[in-house]
């Protein structure tokens, strides 16, 4: 697969041309198919990255079926990693793993553990290793602060929210995400985890 001129790995792109064609393919033969894609520069599904925003926030100790919140979306994250290419921006921003102020959300409790630049797999397991799930759950403050994340990253990057859900920051994360999104063109994408 190659998207703008260069060479991706997409499993869901993949197992969609397989299916696609598999009725027509006999079973003894494997054929070989190249697939080029053109998405436009300034397109956010043209993007060369992934900015990373995860929830250590208390709530991921909570547990569904055997294994806690937060054992499942260090899982997904490091799939996530695992199926980058070697040359793929990376940073990952975490909230939640530092209560600094037991009256209110401030600043410190949503930081940027990686900087976007050249993947570094290594690094990753190491930031996610030393994380413990603590603190509260200031989405809104943190795709703020993505702003600056991304403003100085090297190329687009799209932005993906591992949490198990509410906001107890004060903010409002649909309006900060739409923000970010139109101020930057970027494409934000959310996952939740455990919520009845």
């Amino acid at each position: 697969i190659f998207l703008n001129g260069r060479y991706i790995r997409d499993r869901v792109l993949s197992r969609a041309v397989q299916e696609a064609y598999h009725p027509f393919i006999p079973h003894d033969r494997y054929p070989v198919c190249f697939l080029f894609l053109e998405v436009p520069p300034g397109d956010p599904r043209s993007a060369r990255g992934l900015h990373l925003v995860l929830d250590a926030s208390g709530s991921m100790k909570d547990r569904i079926g055997e294994k806690t919140k937060w054992e499942i979306v260090c899982e997904a994250a490091r799939k996530l990693v695992a199926e980058l290419p070697d040359e793929a921006l990376f940073g990952m921003r975490v909230y939640g793993h530092n209560p600094s102020n037991p009256q209110k959300v401030d600043e410190r409790e949503t930081e940027l553990l990686i900087p976007i630049a050249k993947l570094d797999r290594d690094r990753f397991e190491k930031v996610l290793v030393g994380l413990k799930p603590v603190g509260r759950t200031p989405i809104a403050m943190s795709f703020d602060r993505c702003h600056g994340d991304l403003d100085k990253a090297p190329a687009r990057c799209r932005v993906l929210l591992l949490s198990d859900g509410a906001e107890t920051g004060g903010g409002n994360p649909a309006q900060s995400a739409l923000q970010l999104s139109a101020d930057l063109n970027t494409l934000i994408e959310g996952y939740r985890y455990g919520l009845d």
